[in-house]
């Protein structure tokens, strides 16, 4: 049998067919984040969050709100390096169209989900496994006040991030 314009004797065939199915097992054993499949359980976790915590879909990141911090979650989508640019540039975007709505304006956490550590990115590299109690722990960061105020003005700046999908993101 040829493959690849090579001969490849029955044995080899077998024994790359059995290496291969084990590589389709393994990536259906650690899942892939450009997939629909791993997008879906992302978007499980967030929403399943605690009632405190305000949730919104902007482009393709969600912006969350709640007493630990005011975040911006993406998820790894091929080249790290840009999924961890465009996180961090949100979350940058949010901070400062929120600055321009209210005196006091909190630290933006950009994280990025994606299923190993990663250094030297310009964002907090999570696990999906990890993201909840990422979003809830660490205390109190922001007062009942503050967090009224935020979580009235975040779906506005959500609208009008998602309003102008060509305006490019905050520089950072």
């Amino acid at each position: 049998m040829t493959l690849s314009g090579q001969t490849w004797p029955m044995q080899n065939l077998r024994q790359r067919a059995e290496l291969l199915m084990r590589r389709v097992q393994h990536a259906d054993d650690h899942h892939v984040f450009g997939s629909r499949s791993s997008t879906r359980e992302l978007v499980q976790r967030v929403t399943r969050l605690p009632d405190e915590y305000m949730v919104r879909r902007v482009r393709d990141h969600w912006a969350i709100v709640g007493p630990s911090g005011l975040f911006v979650v993406g998820r790894a989508d091929g080249d790290m390096t840009e999924s961890a640019h465009r996180t961090a540039a949100l979350a940058h975007s949010v901070r400062s169209l929120l600055s321009e709505e209210v005196s006091w304006v909190p630290f933006v956490d950009a994280l990025l989900v994606a299923e190993s550590e990663h250094n030297g990115l310009e964002c907090t590299v999570v696990e999906l496994d990890s993201l909840e109690l990422t979003l809830t722990s660490g205390g109190e960061q922001i007062d009942p006040i503050g967090l009224h105020q935020i979580k009235r003005r975040l779906p506005g700046i959500v609208r009008q991030l998602d309003a102008t999908p060509g305006r490019p993101l905050h520089a950072i």
